[in-house]
């Protein structure tokens, strides 16, 4: 039962998704977003990764910060900011490349991408999240 929304998604990029990306997820996140929960919080997350590259850049924070590292594994993680391409579609040849390399990312899919996030790491991004609500709560009811 846990193929069933990958095969699902997969058959929707198949038959009309318009970008190959590095990580599949990001494709199948693409079908979904929207203005909905889950696009508010890939919002948040972009926006807390482009504040964290930003004190890197100018020198706020040191380039190996954990804090930087962890939300980057966990943007690849969910396949957020993957690099990806629009494929060329010109005959039968292109569009059976794209099939092939959707039944490969397939494969990857359900055999389960990437590695588990440490311990720590998920900690230290569940902390971002309570120390910003806690800080959105003293703006609100001060």
């Amino acid at each position: 039962m846990n193929y069933i929304v990958p095969v699902l998604a997969m058959l929707g990029l198949l038959l009309g998704g318009c970008t190959i990306s590095a990580n599949p997820i990001a494709d199948v996140r693409a079908l979904f977003s929207g203005t909905g929960t889950g696009g508010i919080v890939a919002r948040d997350m972009e926006a807390a990764k482009f504040n964290f590259d930003q004190a890197i850049k100018v020198g706020a924070l040191a380039p190996d910060d954990p804090g930087a590292g962890c939300l980057a594994a966990v943007l690849q993680d969910l396949g957020m900011n993957a690099p990806s391409y629009t494929p060329q579609r010109a005959g039968v040849l292109s569009e059976g490349a794209i099939l092939y390399i959707r039944a490969q990312q397939l494969k990857r899919l359900q055999g389960g991408l990437g590695g588990e996030l440490p311990v720590a790491c998920k900690a230290l991004i569940g902390q971002f999240a309570i120390d910003g609500a806690r800080g959105a709560r003293q703006l609100l009811l001060p």
